[in-house]
Parts: structure tokens; sequence; C-alpha cells
């Protein structure tokens, strides 16, 4: 397996993700661009460097995750089946886990067997999304929290979850997002026409830092045979696939006109609206006077109404 990365432009993805102990990464993708290539092409990397891996299938199937490693590491892999009997409609009565159960999402996790509390793990969840309706999000992020704050338990921990971010409101995103150390949101791509092994695209890296500092870049990937190729997309560059969505005009298609052409908008500007002097009017200078008539019932006092007082 290989990496190359951009040696003038380090990516983000190896430089600062890989170093960091007790992290969670935080996939963001759409219906427009899938997070599985990318999500499973960093998790072989990942397994290089721990113990064992736990693999949280709901919307991948077994047989399919051992083609996302590397043969002669499979046997650090540990799978928990939620693909299988994902809501128990099948009447079966084996042990297979549910997505609408109320344990913990990491109740696998926590059982597997230890030889010490040095382990080095990794935990990956393919889809968070098929969780959060029978699991609200603030549990989601409390089992998080739980597992990268186990330090008596495990050594280290490395969380990589899935979250398909058109299905939710931002409350729930935000409340995944302030607990992530890294969010990846991977930007839309071009549908193409050409069948090709190879999936790739780009994405957007987010990396808090423990002293407060904040790394945001975009970069371009690309995944083939379980290995990730990575470039950072400099400033004017534009990825191959991927396209800036067009916002859609609320006054196109209509049955009457809501805009102006230019001569009706410098007709427009031309008319004197009423009540205001026109600019070009000059003004003479002259004295002005106030005539006042009094009516009938006007209490007018011709008297000096000091009169009486010594001035």
């Amino acid at each position: 397996m290989y990496f190359l990365v951009n040696t003038i432009y380090p990516t983000l993805l190896f430089e600062d993700i890989l170093i960091l102990y007790f992290v969670f990464l935080l996939f963001l993708d759409s219906l427009n661009h899938s997070g599985k290539q990318l999500l499973f092409a960093l998790a072989n990397h990942v397994l290089e460097r721990v113990n064992e891996i736990h693999v949280i299938i709901s919307e991948v199937e077994p047989d399919e995750v051992k083609k996302f490693f590397e043969p002669e590491a499979f046997s650090k892999v540990v799978v928990h089946d939620y693909w299988t009997n994902p809501l128990g409609w099948n009447g079966s009565e084996d042990d297979t886990l549910r997505v609408n159960s109320d344990e913990d999402l990491f109740s696998g996790v926590w059982s597997t067997p230890r030889t010490s509390p040095s382990s080095k793990i990794a935990v990956v969840v393919d889809a968070i999304s098929l969780f959060l309706p029978y699991q609200t999000d603030s549990v989601i992020s409390t089992s998080i929290w739980s597992l990268l704050h186990a330090t008596k338990e495990i050594q280290s921990v490395c969380v990589l979850g899935l979250i398909h971010a058109d299905l939710h409101t931002e409350k729930t995103l935000n409340a995944l997002r302030h607990l992530a150390n890294v969010q990846i949101r991977l930007l839309p791509i071009r549908p193409t026409s050409s069948a090709s092994e190879e999936a790739g695209g780009s994405f957007e890296i987010i990396v808090n830092k423990k002293s407060g500092k904040v790394k945001r870049q975009k970069e371009s990937y690309t995944v083939n045979d379980r290995s990730i190729v990575c470039s950072v997309l400099q400033i004017g560059q534009q990825a191959s696939t991927p396209f800036e969505e067009v916002q859609p005009d609320p006054t196109a298609n209509l049955t009457f006109n809501l805009t102006l052409k230019d001569s009706e908008r410098k007709a427009k500007e031309n008319v004197v609206l009423p009540y205001t002097s026109r600019q070009d009017k000059s003004f003479d200078g002259g004295q002005s006077q106030i005539f006042y008539e009094p009516d009938e019932a006007d209490d007018f006092d011709e008297e000096d109404p000091d009169d009486d007082l010594d001035i």
C-alpha cells in the first residue's frame, strides 16, 4: 500500500490527523458525493497504527468489508453487524445487532476482551445517520465522548464516523461538529458517464488543534485499490470533477415580469415625485410675511396683558 501527497504543500489529512490520539474524525457526505470510499481508505491506513479496529456497519454488507482492508491485516478487524437484521423484522431469535436498540452504540467495543489496557484501537461507523432516528444526537455524542475519554481502559482510540449531512438539521450536525477534532466535508461532484475503478473528488478539512488553532484547507483525492492520493487545492484551482451548485432563480418561469428593462429603469429614475421640490428651482431670497385673519370664535384681546405691571 502506498500514499502520495503533495510534498510542497503537505495535506492536512496526513499531516495532522494520523498523529493524533483520542481523536474523532467526522465525515459529512451527501447524496451527490458519498464518503464511503474515503472513509474506509483512511481506516485501512489507520489499521497499521492500531492493535484492533472495530467496524460498525449498517449500510455495508459484511462480506464487502474485507475488500476495504489489506488481507494480511484483516485479523485485526472486528465487524459489528447492524446490516443483517437492523430492525429485527426477519423474525430470527439470534443475537444480531439492531439499530433501533437502546444499547450503547459502542457496547460491542467495550465488551471485546483485551490482553492489556495499553491497546490502541480504532472505531469506524459507516453511517451514524441510521442510528439517529432511534437515539438522539446527545446520546450518540455522549457515547463517542465516553469512548474518547476511556484513558484507563485504552491507551489511544481513533473514531471515524460518517454522517449523511443532507438528512439532518443543523442542530444535529452541530452536536457532532463540536465534538469532532477533525471535520471532513465532501464537496459536490459533477456526475460522469464514464466508468472508472477510481473514486475521487474533493473535500474541505477543518482541524481543531488542542492549542485552539483551527486549520482549514480544501484538498482533492482519488482512491484506488485501498490507497489514497491527496493534493491541496490552491487558490484559484478547481478540481477535475467538483462544481458549485447553481442557486435557483425565484423570478424564472413566472407568468409576470418582476424585472425592469434599461429603458424602464431610466424612465423610473426621471420621474419627479409629488411634493418634492425641483432641484433646478431658484429661490429669490426675499423677505416673507405671515398674514393672519382671526375667526369669529377667536377670543382676541387688543389690550396689553402686561399694562398693569410697573416696568
